[in-house]
């Protein structure tokens, strides 16, 4: 986790082409060496990455527990989501810009969409269990509004979180649960 951590701060920073693997020893605290033994390439470090983040979403979206109904389960993904970027919004900083160049990297490329097929499968069987006339395009809609309150949290000073949280939860009428 180290590793990662220091290759996202430092991929988001500097870019990849700008970060050395020493330059994620230094950050990490550890041996060039012990770095090898985790990961054959950069690439492979990148890669590591986009997994991590990617099951950050999954778990987000696909939680191990029961609840009542799909409702309840919405609401919980939503929760989580606020209180994910307000708990770790140093990670969500150096996610961003890591975020608009993966598509720079063809090896990425194909590992994000699958996982993204993935989600979005999960999104939209619960808008689907939830009613909605067309749930595919509820869950894409969901998706691009969690990414932007997501970036809007980082970019903008004061942006109201709590407030946007408090919205969500009443547009998709979770508030009385």
């Amino acid at each position: 986790m180290r590793i990662l951590t220091a290759s996202m701060k430092l991929f988001g920073e500097r870019g990849f082409e700008g970060t050395s693997v020493n330059a994620i020893a230094t950050e990490a605290h550890m041996a060039k060496g012990l770095i090898y033994n985790h990961f054959d390439t950069k690439v492979d470090i990148v890669k590591g990455l986009v997994e991590m983040m990617m099951e950050m979403g999954e778990e987000l979206m696909a939680p191990n527990q029961e609840f009542e109904s799909s409702k309840h389960h919405l609401k919980h993904i939503i929760d989580d989501f606020f209180n994910f970027i307000e708990r770790q919004t140093q990670i969500m900083s150096w996610m961003l810009p890591m975020a608009f160049q993966i598509g720079r990297y063809p090896f990425v490329t194909e590992l994000v969409a699958g996982k993204i097929k993935s989600v979005m499968g999960i999104s939209e069987q619960l808008f689907n269990d939830l009613g909605y006339p067309d749930p595919k395009q509820e869950a894409w809609f969901f998706g691009a509004l969690i990414d932007g309150v997501g970036m809007d949290h980082i970019l903008i000073n004061n942006y109201e979180t709590q407030k946007m949280h408090q919205y969500i939860l009443t547009k998709y009428e979770l508030n009385n649960l």
